[in-house]
C-alpha cells in the first residue's frame, strides 16, 4: 500500500517538474533576438486571422499580409514576430537576396520538413513532398484543354443578362478537373455538373439590388472537391498557436465532417492505384501503355524499384496514396494563380489584348482555321510574352505568402545570430519584391555580392516595381527578338533550387493552357470598381480570393 501510494507521489512529481521545466524553457526561449525590429501579435486562428490590434488594423487580416505591410512600413528586411506565448519568436525575411541564399547556398542550415509534418502530418503522413520530375513525366493535355475550355463562361453569360458573375466556386473545380486529368487520366466531373446545370437552368438569374451582379445559382459540387476543400480549410488546426499536429490528428480521427472527408479522399485514391496496378498486371513482358497517365508513371517506378531491391511493392501501405493526395491538393494553389490571373487580364485590357495578339500570331493555323490551338501546341510552342504575363502573375500574386524553413543551427542571418530551432518565414512578395526597400543593397552586398544580386535581381527602377508589367520579363537576343527570361528578376513563390515545389513544371503548363485558352476565346470585359477589387479571404499561409466576378463574352 505505502509502494504504490509512493509510486503514485512519485509520478505526480514528475509530471509537476517535467512542465515546470518545459514552462521555463519555454520562458527563457522567450527573450527577444537583439537588434531585429520586433512586433507583438495574438491571432485566434494562429497565422491566418490577426485580430484588431490598433484602430488602424482591420477587424480581420490574413497575418502574412499584415507581415507584409509591416516590413514595408519599417523598410526593415528582418522582423520577429512575438505572439504573446512563451516560446522562441519566429522571424520573418523580405529580402529576396537572403531568401536566394537560404534556398541555394546554406540549404543545410534550414529545414522545411518540421513545419510540413506540423500542417500535413494528419492528411498524409508518408507524403515526402518528392515526386518524379523528369521527362518520363507527361501531363495527359487533351484532357486538361476539355476541362479547362471556357465553354462554361459562355453559358453562363448567356443566363447572366450581360452583367457580371461569380466564378470563385467553378474556378476550383476546373483546377480540380485539370489536375485530375494530368495525374490520374480522368476527371471529377465538377465542370461538367455545373455546365449541364447552366445549360438545363430556365431563365435569366436575378441581379444582386446592391451591388448589380447576376446571382447565378449552382449545382451541388462533386463529393471530392467538397470533400478536398474541406481538408484544405483544416489546415487552420495545425497552425493555431492552442492547436497543433495533435488536434489536427484528433479531429480528423473524431469529427465526423473531417474525418468522412479525409476516408472519402483516401479510398479514391485507394481505387485509382489499385487501378494502375491492374493495367500493369495486364500487360505482356516488356509492352508497354499506350498512353501513361502521371499515376501510371508512379506505380511503374515502383514496381521496378522494387523488383530491383528485391521486394514487394509497396503500392497499398499509404506511401503511394500519401504522395499522390499532395498532387491533388495542388489543385488549390493552382486555382488561386487563376482566379487572380483572370482579375489581372480583366483589370489590364491592353495586356489581354496584346496577349491574344500575340497568341494569334504565334499559332497563325489556328487563328486561320477559327480553331484554338491543340493543347499539346500549347504546351510545347515558345510564346515569350505568355510566359512573361504568367510570371509577372506570379511576382504580383504571391498566393503562397512565404516559404517557412526552420534553422537546424546556430546561424548567422543578416549579421544576426539565430539559435537553432527557429521558425523562418521567408517572405515572397511585399518588400523587395513589389516594394524597394531603401538598403536592399546593402543587405545584398552582405549577403552574397553584386554580382549574384544582379544576376537574381534584375534592374527594375525602384519606382516601378509595384506596378504590373509583364515586359520586365523580356529580353532581347542578338537577333533583335525578344525571349523570356526567366531570371530577370527574384521569383521565389513556388521556391527554387533542390527544394523547389516538385510541380512547378506541371502547374505552368497547365496554367498557359489555361490563360492560352481564355484569352483565345473570350473577351473579359472590364467589371464596376466594388466588383474588381481583391479581397483576401481567412486562410492558412495562402492568399485565397473572397470573390471573383467576370464579364466574358464571346472573341469572335
Amino acid at each position: 500500500m505505502i509502494f504504490s501510494e509512493t509510486i503514485v507521489v512519485l509520478g505526480i512529481l514528475t509530471v509537476v517538474l517535467f512542465t515546470i521545466y518545459y514552462v521555463w524553457a519555454k520562458i527563457a526561449d522567450s527573450k527577444p533576438l537583439p537588434g531585429i525590429p520586433s512586433v507583438t501579435v495574438w491571432s485566434s486562428a494562429g497565422f491566418n486571422v490577426l485580430h484588431k490590434t490598433s484602430p488602424n488594423v482591420p477587424e480581420s487580416e490574413q497575418i502574412m499580409g499584415w507581415l507584409e505591410r509591416k516590413c514595408i512600413e519599417l523598410d526593415t528586411p528582418i522582423l520577429q514576430i512575438r505572439t504573446g506565448l512563451p516560446g522562441k519568436p519566429n522571424l520573418v525575411v523580405a529580402d529576396s537576396v537572403e531568401t536566394q541564399r537560404i534556398l541555394t547556398n546554406i540549404l543545410h542550415e534550414f529545414d522545411r520538413r518540421r513545419f510540413l509534418a506540423a500542417s500535413f502530418l494528419a492528411l498524409m503522413p508518408y507524403n515526402h513532398m518528392t515526386m518524379p520530375t523528369n521527362d518520363e513525366w507527361r501531363a495527359n493535355r487533351r484532357l486538361i484543354a476539355e476541362t479547362m475550355s471556357p465553354h462554361l463562361l459562355l453559358e453562363k453569360n448567356k443566363k447572366s443578362a450581360g452583367r457580371s458573375f461569380e466564378v470563385l466556386a467553378d474556378t476550383f473545380g476546373v483546377m480540380l478537373d485539370g489536375i485530375v486529368g494530368a495525374t490520374f487520366g480522368t476527371d471529377t466531373g465538377a465542370v461538367k455538373t455545373q455546365l449541364k446545370f447552366i445549360q438545363d437552368f430556365d431563365g435569366v438569374a436575378p441581379i444582386d439590388g446592391n451591388r448589380g451582379f447576376a446571382n447565378l445559382p449552382r449545382a451541388p459540387d462533386p463529393p471530392l472537391l467538397d470533400a478536398l476543400v474541406l481538408l484544405m480549410w483544416s489546415l487552420h488546426i495545425p497552425t493555431h498557436p492552442l492547436g497543433g499536429p495533435f488536434f489536427h490528428k484528433m479531429a480528423m480521427r473524431f469529427v465526423p465532417r473531417y474525418r468522412d472527408a479525409l476516408a472519402l479522399v483516401r479510398s479514391y485514391l485507394d481505387d485509382i492505384i489499385k487501378r494502375a496496378e491492374q493495367k500493369r498486371q495486364q500487360l505482356e513482358e516488356n509492352e508497354e501503355l499506350d498512353s501513361s497517365t502521371g499515376v501510371d508513371l508512379i506505380v511503374k517506378h515502383e514496381i521496378e524499384l522494387a523488383k530491383s531491391q528485391d521486394r514487394a511493392p509497396y503500392l497499398h501501405s499509404g506511401l503511394l496514396r500519401d504522395e499522390l493526395f499532395g498532387i491533388l491538393f495542388g489543385y488549390d494553389v493552382l486555382a488561386i494563380m487563376a482566379i487572380r490571373g483572370l482579375k489581372i487580364l480583366t483589370t489590364h485590357q491592353d495586356i489581354q489584348q496584346r496577349l491574344r495578339a500575340e497568341l494569334k500570331s504565334t499559332f497563325p493555323e489556328a487563328a486561320a482555321a477559327g480553331t484554338v490551338p491543340s493543347a499539346e501546341k500549347i504546351a510545347t510552342t515558345s510564346t515569350p510574352y505568355l510566359d512573361a504575363v504568367y510570371e509577372e502573375m506570379l511576382r504580383c500574386v504571391g498566393s503562397t505568402p512565404a516559404l517557412v524553413r526552420t534553422t537546424t543551427q546556430d546561424v548567422n542571418l543578416m549579421n544576426h545570430h539565430i539559435p537553432k530551432g527557429t521558425a523562418v518565414f521567408l517572405l515572397t512578395r511585399g518588400r523587395s519584391y513589389t516594394h524597394r526597400g531603401t538598403d536592399d543593397v546593402n543587405v545584398g552586398e552582405k549577403s552574397i555580392g553584386d554580382a549574384s544580386k544582379d544576376v537574381w535581381t534584375g534592374n527594375w527602377p525602384p519606382e516601378e516595381i509595384s506596378r504590373f508589367d509583364a515586359e520586365r520579363w523580356l529580353t532581347l537576343d542578338g537577333d533583335g527578338r525578344k525571349r523570356f527570361n526567366a531570371r530577370a528578376g527574384p521569383r521565389h513563390m513556388l521556391g527554387t533550387g533542390v527544394r523547389a515545389c516538385f510541380g512547378q513544371k506541371q502547374a505552368t503548363s497547365v496554367m498557359r493552357i489555361f490563360f492560352t485558352l481564355v484569352v483565345w476565346k473570350l473577351e473579359l470585359r472590364p467589371i464596376p470598381t466594388d466588383l474588381a477589387r481583391f479581397k483576401r479571404a481567412d486562410a492558412a499561409f495562402v492568399y485565397r480570393a473572397k470573390e471573383v466576378y467576370v464579364s466574358p463574352q464571346a472573341f469572335v
